[in-house]
């Protein structure tokens, strides 16, 4: 049994209540021809990943800014937050307007890491990499 192997059986023995996640490596399922595809056991690892619109992080800050990017308008509408207000020329808003974007930029934020650690899970993560060579 390969290292890699008998890591995730120790994990699994450890952490019996997490989910089993296997996350298969992109050069073994690039071609159309074949319904299986043989992978071996990479590194293992106890760790958190969210799926947000069929993408799978392991980052929350990477989570966080995806969900932003999807929802932008209507979070900075809900936040009354403006990100060109951060971007602009000195003199184009007042020191009170770029206060209180940065106030309502830091409610958001919250709101963004309150919405990753609600959809993060926790569970083993298996790699599955290319097959080692038998």
């Amino acid at each position: 049994m390969s290292n890699s192997a008998k890591e995730l059986v120790r994990l699994i023995t450890e952490n019996p209540e997490l989910l089993v996640v296997p996350m298969v490596d992109s050069d073994i399922v690039d071609d159309d021809c074949c319904g299986r595809y043989k992978g071996s056991f990479g590194k293992c690892s106890v760790g958190e990943y969210a799926v947000y619109r069929e993408r799978v992080y392991f980052d929350k800050e990477d989570f966080e800014e995806a969900y932003y990017d999807y929802n932008c308008d209507e979070l900075c509408e809900k936040f009354n937050y403006n990100p060109r207000v951060m971007n602009c020329p000195k003199g184009k808003y007042s020191a009170e307007k770029i206060a209180a974007n940065e106030e309502n930029a830091k409610e958001l934020n919250n709101y963004l890491r309150r919405i990753s650690d609600k959809v993060f899970k926790k569970a083993i993560i298996v790699n599955i990499d290319m097959p080692e060579n038998e």
